[in-house]
């Protein structure tokens, strides 16, 4: 008997399946995979062979493995996602598609498959029953779906209604009207749809997922909850509810029943990253820092793009004193991440705090010592007991000394720190009327640390933003435990002030690169952040009027200010604009005032420059838009578009 090559084995394979000869196919696809173990299209066909027989997680060997022969093959990629979408493994279908996106396999199916893939996340999928004319043709359906899915939510109901009309036993159309009226913000309507569609199939259990969904955005927990044990009952494997139940119950401070559902859902989906996400935010709430990294590591090898993922794994590390290796997860979120402005703030802020070289540049900026001092004179009584709130040198708690308080106490969270100032104290002899502690002043406590609250609280933790180090939550706490109701504070406020700037050398210089010589460097604009931190030593050009962009009160303060605000500037000239230049302006204690004015002042405090994506021609009297965050511990300006 003629022994038959590879491709007539294949051949004879193919034939044997077509005609339904499952155990003879599969007799010739071993054949080829023991000779060829990597043979893509016999790895290929085992796969869909499995599938159809049921073994759909004994088919995903062969379909990675076809791909990886061949992944330019269109259908291996289609039946390895189809395979994962059977196993209700959304997340890892979404992973293969964007593997698949590129390498530039591409077509109108994998267009088709992205929009089923995104309507699966939100608990919508066509189910047609060919037994009743109930349902509307499945590609009318999937097209409804695709509306929904660009987030045309407006058009989704009005095709949906129309649609409705000629099938009102429809439970798909209902689901994706819930769905669209809950994303309107429309939540009774939307829990309304809902309920007409469980009337026609009580065990639907996407619309009981779908209900508890709308019923949590209601603030109703326990309905929410109730509805979720619905869908549960009826589909004991949807991880996608458990989850949702876990953040429920951790908002409720249930956290041992939030863990409980938690590992449900990664035991049902052992690839769900926002399951790990959340299960590290219980950990980490917990203080188990060690486990709560775990848990977001996991959540990030997952899906790489996890910006909240990567967010909280680098605050847990910084928590857990793991400086460096928070700056590590900072930076590589950011590459994977480019256009994520929390991470690109949160890696500009450690940045600084492991780079405390202002210190120096602190204490040699005469402009800013002789205000304090000046201030300290005028708040200060013989009698008085005086907190310090971050040491340093220990200066200002000397001119204190120098200046009749009777007791002063400082708090310095640096070990480092802490020690040479009160070296430093010593040495200039005040080592009995200045106490150091090595803390932050928020862990302090009157009675121990402090032996009552004291008259007056003096602070040099302002940023070049002003808000940069964490001035507000620390002040806030001080006003609350720490100081005497008829208590004094330096300084008592500030204005954080900006302006749009424009082109002038030293501003290029430190801000813009272009050519050196007769070489184009100007891409490397594109990789040096939008935010730099300057010490201009002549006036900059100002194209604008100072807008004040926030007040923020310290003495006196009963909440953190947060704030989000649009200003519009005029351009008070004709020029190239790159940005804003930002200062500030402090009332330190009653008249003394002080304004690192750019240009005017020298200020050890830089001032920082937020740069726009492309520099902006401006004409005289025109308007530009700013939009202006502030948050507890930042800042940040950006054009509007």
């Amino acid at each position: 008997m003629m022994k038959l090559t590879i491709d007539q084995t294949l051949k004879k394979g193919v034939e044997a399946h077509k005609a339904g000869k499952l155990q003879e196919a599969d007799h010739f696809y071993t054949a080829i995979l023991k000779a060829q173990p990597k043979h893509s299209d016999a790895n290929h066909n085992m796969g869909v062979l499995a599938v159809g027989i049921g073994k759909v997680q004994e088919a995903l060997p062969f379909f990675k493995t076809a791909l990886e022969a061949n992944p330019s093959i269109a259908q291996f990629w289609l039946s390895y996602i189809d395979a994962l979408i059977k196993l209700n493994r959304v997340a890892d279908a979404k992973l293969v598609l964007g593997e698949a996106k590129s390498k530039s396999i591409k077509g109108d199916s994998f267009e088709q498959i992205e929009q089923r893939l995104i309507g699966l996340e939100k608990g919508i999928d066509v189910k047609v029953d060919s037994s009743k004319s109930q349902e509307p043709p499945k590609e009318q359906l999937q097209n409804l779906i695709n509306i929904y899915t660009q987030g045309l939510f407006q058009k989704a109901l009005a095709q949906g209604s129309e649609l409705l009309k000629d099938f009102p036993n429809s439970i798909n159309l209902y689901n994706i009207i819930g769905a669209a009226n809950k994303d309107l913000g429309k939540l009774d309507k939307a829990i309304e749809a809902y309920n007409k569609a469980l009337s026609l199939n009580p065990n639907y259990a996407e619309a009981y997922y779908n209900m508890g969904n709308a019923l949590k955005d209601q603030l109703k927990l326990d309905e929410a909850i109730e509805a979720y044990n619905k869908a549960l009952s009826i589909k004991p494997d949807y991880a996608q509810a458990y989850n949702n139940m876990g953040n429920i119950l951790q908002n409720q401070g249930k956290l041992d029943e939030a863990v409980e559902a938690y590992n449900k859902a990664i035991s049902l989906k052992p690839y769900y990253a926002q399951a790990y996400n959340n299960m590290g935010n219980i950990l980490q709430n917990q203080g188990k820092l060690d486990e709560a990294v775990e848990a977001y590591n996991k959540a990030i090898s997952l899906k790489p793009d996890y910006a909240e993922a990567y967010n909280n794994l680098g605050i847990t590390l910084e928590r857990n004193g793991q400086l460096e290796k928070a700056l590590e997860i900072y930076e590589e979120s950011i590459y994977r991440i480019p256009k994520n402005i929390l991470l690109k703030m949160n890696l500009e802020r450690l940045k600084s705090r492991l780079v405390p070289s202002w210190h120096i540049n602190m204490m040699n900026d005469n402009h800013r010592n002789d205000a304090y001092f000046e201030a300290i004179k005028l708040a200060v009584s013989k009698n008085y007991t005086v907190l310090d709130i971050g040491t340093g040198s220990g200066l200002l708690s000397m001119m204190a000394a120098d200046s009749g308080a009777k007791k002063i106490i400082t708090c310095e969270s640096s070990r480092n720190i802490s020690n040479i100032a009160k070296k430093i104290i010593a040495d200039n002899g005040y080592n009995e009327i200045i106490k150091v502690i090595n803390k932050k002043s928020t862990d302090l406590i009157v009675g121990k640390d402090l032996p009552e609250k004291v008259d007056l609280v003096i602070s040099e933790i302002l940023s070049s933003e002003f808000v940069g180090e964490g001035v507000q939550s620390t002040i806030l706490d001080a006003n609350n435990r720490l100081m005497k109701s008829t208590g004094k504070m330096i300084p008592e406020s500030g204005e954080i002030r900006i302006a749009l700037i424009g082109e002038s050398s030293e501003v290029l210089e430190s801000v813009f690169i272009n050519k050196v010589g007769k070489f184009d460097l100007t891409k490397f604009n594109s990789i040096s952040g939008n935010k730099v931190n300057v010490k201009l030593k002549e006036k900059p050009n100002i194209l604008s009027d100072t807008e004040i962009a926030f007040k923020i009160n310290l003495f006196g303060c009963k909440n953190i200010t947060e704030q989000e605000k649009i200003i519009v500037f005029t351009a008070k000239k004709s020029g190239m604009c790159y940005g804003l230049i930002q200062w500030m302006r402090i009332n330190i204690y009653k008249k003394v005032k002080y304004e690192n004015m750019p240009g005017e002042t020298a200020s050890h405090w830089g001032t920082p420059i937020y740069l726009f994506d492309e520099p902006v021609s401006l004409k005289l009297g025109e308007k530009i838009k700013i939009k202006a965050s502030l948050f507890n511990d930042r800042v940040w300006f950006c054009e509007v578009l």
